[in-house]
């Protein structure tokens, strides 16, 4: 079989031990001397990048590929060969046209002359696409943002989505009656300090129903409420003025509950039976020793859509002997 032997080095692995030019070339030679193969060229790049796809070394394997000089490519370790997923698409297309498989002789997982090797490398392939294809996606979003143009179709509360008027795309476009409420929510949150009351005030005075995560995160924490969107300043008119803005996050800050005393390890996971809210758990003490239970709050039992909340107010202890089910899993 007659193969090439491709070495490489970047300047800070010039003096590395075993990874020099000429310790790369005498492993793989013996590599090569012990498989019965024969050597028809040796393609060398010094001190240049694997993320680099002009290299002299490489374009002159490249040659001997298309000339069908050769049946097989070696070299010591995968890094050595790219560090570029659209260079290992591109050659492993020109390969392909010519038939030429490649090995790791340090690495043998990649070995295209295996079906093992062959299949790990068709993986390795599929995953490159997709992470070029999310670049891609993510390069157009990017771009998107600085210009100011909506990245997808979701339309977020106090904003219309519109045609832009000086160009394609859309642009988000205030509207005026929802923009009043994201203020007042704004605003009941600066006084009273509590996304529980703020959630109950959005629900018993201003008709929308959200949960306490949403309050929170998409609507208090959201930047595109005082225009902002990643680095664009100015990718939206502002609904919130900065201060304003700034002080909620202050205050938000100020929330962040420390770490629990106590570790309830049904909490979250059990469920009213009534209205599906989620039990919490809660500890007393009495005479009679320290209590675990675990029950549904008041206002906790609000889940979205409902107007009112739960009936069924009831303080739960895993060792009830009760036989009511107020509870599921």
């Amino acid at each position: 079989m007659r193969v090439a032997i491709y070495i490489r080095v970047s300047t800070n692995h010039q003096v590395k031990d075993g990874d020099s030019l000429k310790e790369q070339e005498i492993s793989l030679a013996k590599y090569a001397n012990e498989n019965g193969y024969t050597i028809v060229d040796v393609c060398r790049d010094e001190g240049v990048s694997g993320t680099k796809n002009d290299r002299d070394g490489l374009n002159k394997l490249i040659e001997d590929v298309k000339a069908d000089k050769i049946d097989l490519i070696i070299f010591t370790f995968l890094s050595r060969w790219h560090r570029s997923l659209h260079h290992h698409l591109v050659m492993q297309e020109i390969l392909n046209k010519h038939n030429v498989n490649w090995k790791a002789i340090h690495e043998p997982q990649y070995d295209t002359t295996t079906p093992s090797g062959k299949m790990i490398v068709s993986v390795m392939m599929a995953i490159a696409e997709l992470a070029l294809a999310s670049e891609k996606i993510k390069t157009v979003f990017d771009y998107k943002v600085t210009i100011g143009e909506v990245i997808n179709g979701n339309k977020l509360f106090g904003y219309d989505i519109i045609p832009n008027p000086n160009g394609s795309g859309k642009i988000y476009a205030i509207n005026e009656d929802e923009a009043e409420i994201v203020r007042a929510v704004f605003n009941h949150f600066k006084k009273c300090h509590n996304i529980r009351s703020t959630r109950k005030f959005m629900s018993d005075e201003l008709g929308i129903h959200r949960e306490i995560a949403t309050v929170q995160n998409g609507w208090l924490r959201n930047i595109k409420y005082k225009g902002e969107c990643r680095d664009n300043k100015n990718y939206a008119p502002a609904i919130i003025d900065p201060d304003t803005f700034d002080e909620v996050q202050r205050i938000l800050a100020m929330n962040i509950r420390h770490e629990a005393k106590h570790v309830f390890i049904f909490s979250k996971l059990i469920r009213c039976k009534t209205c599906g809210g989620a039990y919490s758990g809660s500890t007393y003490t009495s005479k009679m020793g320290q209590h675990t239970y675990t029950k549904v709050h008041g206002t906790d039992a609000l889940i979205r859509f409902l107007d009112s909340v739960c009936a069924t107010k009831v303080n739960l202890s895993l060792n009830s002997k009760s036989k009511n089910s107020y509870w599921t899993i």
